[in-house]
C-alpha cells in the first residue's frame, strides 16, 4: 500500500475516542492526510465517520486522542477556533439561506470589512474568482432559493474556495440526490480546489465518487478506522468486501434464518411514482412480507418511506395503502386507513416529560377511551400485553428517557403489536442500538409481519438477514428488485452502489 511518506501528512488524527451516554461512538479512531490529496471517507450509517470528522473539525471535544495539523495540535472542541487554525467542514445538510443572493451566501461568516461595514466590492470579487476556481458559471446575483441542486451544491464548495486560509475541507455527502451527470460536474470543482497547500476529505456512499476522486480511502465500521486503501486497491470490488467484513475479520453472516410467513392480499402499492428524488418507481407489498428499501442517501429511500406513510404527496403517479386500498393524502389519513410508522429518530419521537405507557398507547387512544375519558384500566392492559409482545425491559410507568435505546425502539415497535394495522412502515429502527439489541429489534420484525406488511428502510446487512425482498435504489429509479437467496448483503451493495 503507498501513500504519502512518512512525516508528510497535512492531518494527523490519532487514538480518537468520543462516547455518547451508553453508544461508544468513535474507538480508537485513527485517520491521515497528505499534502495536496483527497481521500474518501467510507462506511454505513452509525459507522462513527460523523463523529470522527465532528472531532477534526472543531465541532466535539474527544475524550481521548489527538489531531493534528501541519504539525500543530487543533483546538479540539472549539468549532471557530479550528476553523481559523484551517479546518473546515461542509455538511451535508445545505445551510444556506434561500433568500441570500449567491455571492452573500458564499462569502458568509468570512465578509470582508470596509471599517464596520461589509465591502460588497471586495465580497463580490471574492465570491467570483472563487466560482470561476471551480471551473463553473453563475449568476452571483441571483437568490439561493432559485438555484438548481447542483448549482447549490457549487455554492457550498465555493465557500471553501473563497477562504484563503483553509486547509483541510471536509466535504460530507456532496454528490447526495444528484443525477450522474451532475455529481460528476461536482467532483470536478472538488478536485480543482486540491493544490499542494489544501487537502480534501470526500465522505460518499456513492462508491464511483470516492474511486474517480480519490487517492486513498479510509475504511469505518462500529465506530472503527479498520483499513486504508491506496492505488489500485481503490476499486469497487475490493471496497465491497472489505465493506461485508466485521472489524475482528470475522465475515457477516448474510442470511439468517428467515421463515416465510403465508403470503396475504396486498396491502401496499406504488404505480409509477414520480417525486422529488423519485422517477417512475412501481411497487407492491402484501401481508405477510418484509420488503426492504435499500439506497444510498439522495436514492429515493426516504421519499419512499414518507410516500407510503403519508408523510408527502407525489408529482404524479399513484399510492395505495391498507386492506382497502385508500390514498395516503396524509399521515393522519394513513393511520386511520391501516398505516403505521416506526423512525429510528427517538430524539423527535421520545417526549421527555411522558411515560413509556403514555407512548406506547397513544396511537390506540380511540380503543381506550370510554365515554370522553381514557380508560385506566384498559390502558394498563393494553400497554402491560404490548410491552410483554416485544419482551421491553421497563416499567410502564417510568419516563420513557430511563430505558435504554435499544428498549425504547422496542417500545415503540410495540405500539403496534397489538393495534392492528395492515402497512407497517420502518425507517431505520436500529440507530443508536447496540449490536445485541439490533438483532432483536430485527427479529421482532419478522414476527409482526406475520399478519401485515412490513417496509423496512435499514442498512444492507440488517435488510439481508430480515427481508423476503429487496427494492434497491440508485439515484431516484428501482436499479434491482432482490428475492429470497438473492438477498444477500453482497447483492444489495452491489445493487445500489
Amino acid at each position: 500500500m503507498s501513500g504519502p511518506a512518512e512525516g508528510s501528512y497535512l492531518l494527523e488524527a490519532l487514538g480518537v475516542s468520543k462516547r455518547y451516554g451508553g453508544i461508544q461512538a468513535v474507538k480508537d479512531g485513527q485517520l491521515r492526510v497528505g499534502y495536496g490529496e483527497m481521500i474518501g471517507l467510507l462506511g454505513p450509517n452509525g459507522s462513527g465517520k460523523s463523529t470522527l470528522l465532528n472531532v477534526i473539525s472543531g465541532v466535539v471535544a474527544p475524550d481521548e486522542g489527538t489531531v493534528t495539523l501541519g504539525g500543530a495540535s487543533l483546538s479540539l472542541g472549539h468549532y471557530r477556533k479550528t476553523q481559523a487554525q484551517g479546518v473546515l467542514l461542509i455538511a451535508q445538510e445545505l445551510a444556506l439561506a434561500p433568500l441570500d443572493s449567491v455571492w452573500e451566501s458564499i462569502v458568509l461568516g468570512a465578509e470582508p470589512q470596509r471599517g464596520q461595514i461589509i465591502d460588497r466590492r471586495k465580497a463580490r470579487r471574492i465570491a467570483s474568482d472563487a466560482i470561476a476556481s471551480l471551473g463553473h458559471e453563475m449568476d452571483l446575483n441571483a437568490p439561493v432559493s432559485s438555484l438548481s441542486p447542483v448549482d447549490r451544491r457549487m455554492v457550498t464548495i465555493a465557500r471553501g474556495a473563497a477562504r484563503q486560509h483553509v486547509r483541510l475541507l471536509i466535504l460530507d455527502e456532496p454528490t447526495a440526490g444528484l443525477p450522474p451527470a451532475e455529481a460528476a460536474l461536482v467532483i470536478a470543482a472538488m478536485k480543482k480546489l486540491v493544490n499542494p497547500e489544501r487537502s480534501l476529505i470526500l465522505v460518499s456512499h456513492h462508491l464511483e465518487d470516492i474511486i474517480s476522486a480519490c487517492s486513498r480511502v479510509t475504511l469505518m465500521r462500529d465506530g472503527r478506522t479498520y483499513r486504508e486503501l491506496a492505488g489500485a486497491e481503490v476499486n469497487k470490488n475490493d471496497i465491497v468486501n472489505l465493506l461485508l467484513a466485521r472489524v475482528d475479520g470475522a465475515a457477516i453472516e448474510d442470511q439468517a434464518a428467515r421463515t416465510p410467513h403465508a403470503l396475504g392480499e396486498q396491502v401496499g402499492s406504488m404505480s409509477d411514482v414520480t417525486a422529488s428524488f423519485l422517477d417512475g418507481v412501481s411497487l407492491d407489498i402484501h401481508r405477510g412480507e418484509v420488503v426492504g428499501i435499500a439506497g444510498l442517501l439522495g436514492s429515493g429511500v426516504s421519499e419512499v418511506v414518507e410516500l407510503l406513510s403519508g408523510q408527502s404527496q407525489p408529482v404524479s403517479g399513484e399510492i395505495r395503502v391498507g386492506a382497502s386500498n385508500v390514498v395516503p393524502s396524509s399521515a393522519h389519513k394513513a393511520l386511520r386507513s391501516g398505516v403505521g410508522f416506526v423512525s429510528g429518530d427517538r430524539a423527535n419521537l421520545v417526549i421527555k416529560t411522558m411515560t413509556v405507557s403514555e407512548h406506547v398507547a397513544l396511537p390506540a387512544l380511540r380503543r381506550l377511551t370510554r365515554g370522553r375519558l381514557v380508560s385506566r384500566k384498559l390502558e394498563k392492559n393494553w400497554v402491560t400485553d404490548s410491552l410483554a409482545d416485544l419482551s421491553v425491559k421497563g416499567e410502564p410507568g417510568a419516563l420513557m428517557t430511563s430505558l435504554s435505546g435499544g428498549n425504547q425502539q422496542r417500545a415503540l415497535l410495540a405500539r403496534w403489536s397489538r393495534l392492528k394495522v395492515d402497512l407497517l412502515v420502518v425507517d431505520n429502527p436500529t440507530v443508536g442500538v447496540d449490536l445485541a439489541g439490533r438483532a432483536q429489534l430485527l427479529a421482532v420484525l419478522r414476527t409482526l409481519a406475520a399478519d401485515r406488511g412490513v417496509v423496512l428502510a435499514a442498512e444492507p446487512d440488517e435488510l439481508a438477514t430480515t427481508c423476503d425482498r429487496v427494492i434497491c435504489m440508485r439515484r431516484g429509479s428501482i436499479a434491482a428488485e432482490l428475492k429470497g437467496d438473492e438477498v444477500t448483503e453482497n447483492a444489495i451493495l452491489q445493487a445500489i452502489s
